[in-house]
């Protein structure tokens, strides 16, 4: 009976890591279609969604793997910047 429950709630807990993963991955497109020719800088994203370095990689490689989102390489100032754009 108690594997049962555990069962259970393992796979309850993986529908809502895929569906916070699904919301977040909706709120940064969202975001990127609103300032579409611009495009968002990685640490701005970080910032607004409160993403860990983590997360943050796993959800913008999963967008890319999509073929939603591009991601380059910007020069600004001394830093070389990640600058995400909606495709």
């Amino acid at each position: 009976m108690m594997e049962r429950i555990t069962d259970y709630y393992r796979e309850m807990l993986r529908g809502l890591t895929f569906s916070w993963a699904d919301k977040k991955e909706q709120q940064i497109v969202e975001a990127l279609r609103k300032v579409c020719p611009k495009g968002i800088k990685h640490a701005d994203i970080m910032r607004s969604f409160h993403l860990d370095s983590k997360s943050m990689t796993g959800l913008m490689n999963n967008l890319q793997d999509k073929e939603i989102i591009l991601m380059k390489e910007e020069k600004l100032s001394q830093k070389t910047t990640k600058v995400y754009y909606f495709k």
